[in-house]
């Protein structure tokens, strides 16, 4: 049976968590491809195996990012925004990809004020 958001929401926060601990100061937003290239190589190897590459180009309508991205939507104190990348490129797992959507979501912790 295939990975389910719900059972790596713990590993994403990890991820969103030791961005926060690393710029304290800024508490930086990062994409659903950032974090899946820093999942654990093991588990963002799985992901891959079972959703596809992400990315417009990958040929799979729900790839690994887009379950990152829905995992990381379960997170309780998690702030979304968006980001027009239009005339960016991005790379994940060491490949550049073109986004699905000119418009990504950007992830972080919220901080206690």
């Amino acid at each position: 049976m295939k990975i389910m958001p719900s059972e790596i929401v713990s590993d994403v926060q990890r991820v969103l968590e030791d961005v926060c601990k690393k710029y304290p100061d800024t508490n930086p937003l990062i994409t659903a491809y950032q974090i899946l290239d820093r999942l654990p190589k093991k588990l963002q190897n799985k992901l891959i195996e079972e959703r596809g590459y992400p990315g417009k180009d990958s040929g799979v309508f729900y790839a690994s990012a887009s379950l990152v991205s829905n995992a990381a939507e379960m997170i309780k104190d998690i702030e979304i925004k968006t980001l027009d990348i239009s005339d960016m490129k991005l790379f994940c797992v060491n490949i550049e990809i073109k986004a699905g959507n000119p418009c990504v979501a950007l992830y972080r912790i919220k901080t206690k004020e």
